[in-house]
């Protein structure tokens, strides 16, 4: 489980120092909100669930380490 925080924070920092950390927490923010607004939707699903689906339907890299920096969250 460290391992996995570890990358979690390796890949935020990565992030940060290509983004910028205003742009990192704005994004993380949006991913946050839209998790919660499918949780309204859909009250089944687990934020794991979506983070889960969310990463599987990335089109970028980037996209999909937003959404596995949620689970850091």
């Amino acid at each position: 489980m460290m391992k996995i925080a570890v990358q979690i924070a390796n890949g935020k920092k990565l992030l940060e120092d290509s983004w910028g950390k205003e742009k990192v927490s704005a994004v993380l923010a949006a991913a946050k909100a839209k998790i919660a607004e499918i949780q309204r939707e859909v009250p089944e699903a687990t934020e794991l669930d979506i983070i889960n689906l969310n990463i599987k339907l990335a089109k970028t890299s980037e996209a999909k380490a937003i959404w596995a920096l949620c689970l850091g969250e």
